[in-house]
C-alpha cells in the first residue's frame, strides 16, 4: 500500500483469520485488496484474486496441492518493501508481484508457457457476503460489487478489474457452478475465471480500482490514478511515497536491528487510518449515504480507543496537517452518526470498546494548537457523546462512577469517562466556558469513589456502594476491559492525585515496583485472552497501562522510568516476524516505540506535554515541516548502572522531566546527559 491508502493489497493465507496472513503458513489462498492493520478483529479481505495454471476450482481448499485454487509457495522466493510484495507460487509456477497507488491494487503475473494461464476472482472471500454482481465488460475488463457483513455490518466495496491484454475467455460461476454463456451474474457466491495463453515466462498485469460509492467511482479512480501499464513505474512511485515520509526522520549511532524496528514502527505508523473517498471526494458517509467532501478528506479505520493514546499524539507532532484531516473526517461522521463513533470502519461504528475515545484525540490537538477544525461542532459533539445514556452513563453521572451490577467493564468504563471528561474539560477552558469546565472538571474525578487504599487498586463497586467480592488483582473480571486491576491504573489526568491517594511517592513506587518486578503466574498468563508481552505484571501488549512505566517520573524516580522503558524495548520489539508484542492495533503498538525511542511520551493526551525517558540513539533528526528540525542527542551511554541526570532543550536545563509540546513543535536540540545512577 501507500500511505494511508484505501487499497491495502496482501496475500491471504488460511490461518490469516485477522490480518489475513499467517508468518506459520506455506500456502496461499489469494490476493485481496482491503485489509486491517493488526486489529483484535478480522474482516475485510475484498476482491480476491488468485492467478494459476490448468484447471481451476472453485474452492479455496487446504493443502494447495490441487485440493482447490490455493498454492504452496516457498518462503525463499517471498520478497516485501514498503509498496511492493512478491512471491512465486508452486502452482504453475506463476511468479506475483505486487503494487498499488492509493485506490488501485496492481498485480503482474509472470507464467509459464501454457494454453490455460488462468485469473480467478472470488467475491465470496473474506466476511460473510450479503450480495455481490459481477459483470464482464468486454475482453480486458470486468466491474462489480461486493456487500458483505462481518465485524462491519455493511461494507459496501465496488471495482474495476482491467486486464494488459484480451483474455481468451471469461467464464462465471454462481454457487459454484459455472454459467457457460453468461456475461453477468448476481448472487452471493459469485467467481470469475479469465483466461490466457501465454508463452514462457509472459506477464499479465491487472489493475483492480476499488470505491466504496459506486462502479464509476472506481473507474474515475482507475483514471485518475493507473493510467498506463508499466508496473515497475508504480512500484517506483510508491516506494518513493514511502521514502520520503520514513527519510523524515534519521536515527544515527544505532544499531541495524535497531533501525529495522524503528522505521518499522515508522511504516505501520502510516497505515491507518486509511483513504475512504474517491478521487472526486464523494464518498460513503455513516448514514450509507453518498456524500462530498467539501474542505476535508475523509477517512476510515479508527481504532481510537488504542491510538488516541500515542498513534494520534505522534501525528500532531510529526504529520499535523495530517491530523487535521483526520479530526475533520471525526466531525462529520458525529454529525452522520449522531454522536462520535468509537471504533470506526467503512462507514460503520462497530461500537467496539468503551468510553468516547474520539475526544481525547481532539482535545489533544486543539491544546496543542490546532484550532484548523470546526471547533465549536467539535466541542459540541464531545458534549452531546458525554450526555449519551447507554453503556452505563446514566449511572456514572448519578453516582459518579458505573456499577458492576448494573453494567459489566464497570471500572474501565468509570477510568476511561473520567479521563475523556478532562478532556472535555480541557477543551471548554480553551474555548471560555466556564461551567462547562467546572462540570466536566468534577466528573473527571470520579476515579476516586473506586480507588480502594486498603488493596491499592481501582475495584468494582455495586450500586448500594459495596466492593465486588471476592478480589485478586492478577487474574481478569468483568470489571475490567481487555485486563486485570493491574492494567486499570489509569488516571493520567491526575497522576499525582493517584500517587496521594496511594499514601504518598514512597508507597506508590513500592506499587509500580510490584507491577514490573512480580513475575505473573503461569495461569495468569495462560488463561489471558487479551494480555500479551508481560514484564512482571505489567503487559506491555494491551493499552490500558501502556502509560505505566512513565509515571515513576511523576514520583521524582527518573532513573526508573528510563531503566523500564529500556527493558520494555529490549524484551518486547524485535526485528522479527512476531516482533510486537501483541495486536498491532492499527499503529498504536508502533507509536509507543517511536515515542519511547525519542525518549519523550504523551502519558495525558490533552495536557499538551510529554514525559521523558531516554531515547534509543545516539542522535535522532527528524523534520518537523516549516523548516524547522528537532535534533535529539545523547551523551553518554546508557547502561544497567546509568541514568538520565540532567535534560538540555536548546542549552537551558530542563527542571523537571517534562516538555511541552510548543516547545518540541519550535525545533531546536534536546539533549539528554547519561551518567552514573542508581
Amino acid at each position: 500500500m501507500v500511505p494511508f491508502g484505501f487499497v491495502q493489497l496482501s496475500p491471504d493465507t488460511p490461518r490469516g483469520s485477522f490480518s489475513g496472513y499467517s508468518w506459520d503458513d506455506h500456502v496461499i489462498t489469494g490476493f485481496s485488496h482491503t485489509h486491517m492493520t493488526g486489529a483484535g478483529a478480522g474482516d475485510c479481505k475484498d476482491i480476491l484474486l488468485m492467478p494459476g495454471v490448468d484447471h481451476i476450482r472453485l474452492v479455496p481448499g487446504k493443502t494447495g496441492k490441487g485440493d482447490g485454487y490455493a498454492s504452496t509457495f516457498k518462503k525463499s522466493s517471498e520478497k516485501a518493501a514498503p509498496g511492493f510484495y512478491e512471491v512465486t507460487l508452486d502452482n504453475g509456477p506463476v511468479k506475483v508481484e505486487l503494487t498499488t497507488t492509493k485506490h488501485v491494487g496492481i498485480h503482474r503475473y509472470t507464467f509459464p508457457a501454457t494454453r490455460e494461464a488462468n485469473i480467478l476472482m472470488d467475491l465470496n472471500h473474506g466476511a460473510r457476503t450479503m450480495e455481490a454482481s459481477v459483470r464482464i465488460v468486454n475482453n480486458t475488463e470486468i466491474e462489480g460489487y461486493r456487500f458483505s457483513s462481518g465485524w462491519v455490518k455493511n461494507e459496501k466495496i465496488f471495482f474495476i478489474a482491467r486486464f494488459s491484454r484480451p483474455f481468451d475467455y471469461a467464464v462465471i460461476a454462481s454457487e459454484k457452478h459455472y454459467r457457460n454463456g453468461r456475461n453477468t451474474a448476481k448472487g452471493k457466491d459469485i467467481q470469475t475465471v479469465v483466461t490466457f495463453t501465454t508463452k514462457q515466462n509472459e506477464p499479465v498485469v491487472v489493475k483492480v480500482a476499488l470505491s466504496a460509492v459506486s462502479i464509476h467511482g472506481a473507474r474515475e479512480n482507475l483514471k485518475r490514478e493507473a493510467p498506463h501499464w508499466d508496473f515497475d513505474k508504480y512500484r517506483k512511485e510508491a516506494l518513493q511515497v514511502w521514502n520520503d515520509q520514513l527519510n523524515r526522520i534519521r536515527l544515527q549511532g544505532a544499531s541495524t536491528k535497531q533501525k529495522r524496528i524503528f522505521y518499522t514502527a515508522l511504516y505501520h505508523t502510516m497505515i491507518a487510518p486509511y483513504t475512504y473517498m474517491d478521487v472526486t471526494h464523494r464518498y460513503r458517509g455513516m448514514d450509507d449515504k453518498i456524500h462530498k467532501a467539501c474542505g476535508f478528506d475523509n477517512y476510515t479505520c479508527f481504532s481510537l480507543w488504542d491510538t488516541y493514546r500515542a498513534l494520534h499524539p505522534w501525528f500532531t507532532l510529526f504529520l499535523p496537517g495530517k491530523n487535521t484531516q483526520f479530526i475533520r473526517s471525526l466531525i462529520q461522521k458525529g454529525k452522520e452518526y449522531g454522536s462520535y463513533p468509537k471504533w470506526e470502519l467503512y462507514g460503520n461504528d462497530t461500537r467496539c470498546m468503551i468510553g468516547y475515545p474520539a475526544v481525547p484525540v481532539i482535545a489533544d490537538a486543539l491544546v496543542k494548537g490546532d484550532t484548523d477544525f470546526d471547533v465549536k461542532t467539535a466541542y459540541e459533539l464531545a458534549i452531546k457523546t458525554a450526555r449519551l445514556d447507554s453503556e452505563g452513563l446514566n449511572y456514572y453521572r448519578q453516582l459518579g462512577y458505573v456499577p458492576a451490577d448494573k453494567t459489566d467493564q464497570s471500572v474501565s468504563r468509570t477510568l476511561e469517562y473520567a479521563f475523556e471528561d478532562w478532556c472535555i474539560a480541557q477543551m471548554a477552558k480553551k474555548l471560555g466556558y466556564k461551567n462547562d469546565y467546572r462540570v466536566f472538571m468534577q466528573r473527571s474525578g470520579s476515579w476516586k469513589n473506586l480507588f480502594d487504599p486498603v488493596t491499592g487498586f481501582m475495584r468494582g463497586k455495586t450500586s448500594d456502594g459495596k466492593w465486588i467480592e471476592p478480589f485478586d488483582p492478577s487474574l481478569e473480571s468483568r470489571e475490567y476491559t481487555e485486563g486485570t486491576p493491574y492494567h486499570w491504573m489509569f488516571v493520567p489526568q491526575d497522576t499525582k492525585g493517584l500517587i496521594h491517594a496511594f499514601g504518598g511517592e514512597k508507597r506508590f513506587v513500592q506499587w509500580m515496583d510490584t507491577l514490573f518486578q512480580t513475575r505473573a503466574r503461569w495461569f495468569d498468563v495462560e488463561t489471558s485472552r487479551y494480555i500479551y508481552g508481560f514484564i512482571g505484571k505489567y503487559a506491555q501488549g494491551n493499552e490500558p497501562d501502556q502509560q505505566m512505566p512513565y509515571l515513576y517520573d511523576y514520583a521524582d524516580r527518573p532513573c526508573k522510568t528510563a531503566k523500564t522503558i529500556r527493558r520494555i524495548m529490549a524484551l518486547r520489539y524485535h526485528d522479527t516476524p512476531d516482533g510486537l508484542p501483541g495486536n498491532e492495533d492499527a499503529g498504536q503498538m508502533s507509536a509507543w516505540y517511536i515515542f519511547s525511542s525519542l525518549g519523550f511520551y504523551p502519558v495525558c493526551p490533552g495536557s499538551g506535554k510529554y514525559v521523558l525517558g531516554v531515547p534509543a540513539a545516539k542522535k535522532t533528526i527528524i523534520d518537523l515541516g516549516h523548516n524547522k528540525k528537532l535534533i535529539i542527542r545523547m551523551k553518554g551511554k546508557f547502561t544497567k548502572s546509568a541514568c538520565v541526570t540532567k535534560v538540555f532543550f536548546n542549552k537551558k536545563s530542563l527542571k523537571s522531566p517534562f516538555i511541552k509540546h510548543k516547545r518540541i513543535m519550535q525545533g531546536g536540540e534536546l539533549l539528554f546527559v547519561v551518567g552514573k545512577g542508581h
